[in-house]
This record gives C-alpha cells, sequence and structure tokens, in this order.
C-alpha cells in the first residue's frame, strides 16, 4: 500500500508480518525536524518496528525511531575493528623524568574512602554518563604506564634488600668464624 497522512508521512509497505518503509517528506506540523527515511518491520497488529532510521539532522539510527547522535545503535555492535581518532594526548608523558609518581600510600588512602582509583570515573559515574572509548583508553594506559612504574620501582627496592641482606649474611657467617 502507498498513502499519506495529513502530516506528510508516506508509507509503503504490505500486509502484517512484512517489511515497511516510512518516508515523511515535509514538517507539517511537526515542523522539519520531523523529515525521516525509516526501515522497518510490521508485527502481526501492523506495528512498525524500525530496523534503520534517518532523521532530517543526519543522525542515523538502528533499532530505534529518534537517533541523537551520529548512529545511535538499541542493541550489541559487533565488528572486526572499532577506530577510535584520539583528542586527548596519549600518557607518554608519565615516563618523562619530571613526572611524579603518588605513593602508593595514597592511592590506598585514596581507594579506601573513595572504592576507585584517583582519576577513574566511579561505576555510578560511568552508570550515569556511559564511557568515552578514547579517553578511557587512555586513561587505562597511563594507569598500566603508572604501574609499569611502579613494578620497575619495586623490583629496584627488592634487588637493593636481597643485597643488603647477602652483605649482612656475609659479615654474619664471618662473624661466626
Amino acid at each position: 500500500t502507498l498513502g499519506t497522512d495529513g502530516g506528510g508521512i508516506s508509507l509503503i509497505s504490505g500486509p502484517a508480518f512484512s517489511g515497511a518503509i516510512q518516508i515523511k517528506t515535509h514538517g507539517g506540523l511537526g515542523g522539519s525536524a520531523n523529515r525521516y527515511l525509516r526501515l522497518g518491520i510490521k508485527d502481526n497488529n501492523s506495528v512498525f518496528y524500525p530496523v534503520l532510521s534517518i532523521n532530517d539532522d543526519q543522525n542515523v539510527g538502528i533499532g530505534t525511531l529518534n537517533p541523537n547522535q551520529k548512529l545511535t545503535v538499541n542493541g550489541t555492535i559487533y565488528g572486526k575493528e572499532v577506530k577510535v581518532d584520539l583528542n586527548v594526548p596519549t600518557p607518554d608523558y608519565v615516563f618523562e623524568p619530571t613526572y611524579k609518581l603518588t605513593p602508593l600510600d595514597s592511592i590506598k588512602t585514596y581507594i579506601d574512602k573513595n572504592k576507585h582509583l584517583p582519576e577513574v570515573p566511579s561505576a555510578k559515574e560511568m552508570e550515569k554518563n556511559g564511557v568515552n572509548l578514547g579517553e578511557m583508553n587512555m586513561l587505562l594506559l597511563k594507569k598500566i604506564e603508572e604501574l609499569t612504574l611502579y613494578v620497575i620501582e619495586l623490583k629496584k627496592e627488592n634487588t637493593e634488600a636481597k643485597d643488603l641482606m647477602f652483605k649482612m649474611q656475609t659479615e654474619i657467617n664471618q662473624l661466626k668464624k
């Protein structure tokens, strides 16, 4: 069937349990922001369910009628690769000699009080605001780089302690003689 309601919706669809295309070509009462192209399916009651929506603001939606970003997906995204252009600096500055690592006891105090790492959003914040993958990946890389520096520092302290223990054991053995 092909039809138009008073608001400018052109509908091309078959009977229930079939595909449907909705095209709204002019604003009508809803204004220009309500122009769209929608591909979807109809259930046995002829209720339209969106598969793909393209709105007047050039946002694309999969599984949603009203995408609010350039791509909005109501479901799981599966792919072979996701590439994120970074607008945040990479944390290699952590390896500069001027970078000051926070003492581990200060980090423990912060964790005991706040129940998450410094600079990392809490679970509640992430649930509320979502997660920016580019920023979070750089933050996690920074934490990994800091952990690497802590491990290097601990290894140095451990080697120094072993050397001191060896010297002390040598002195004890000489005193026993």
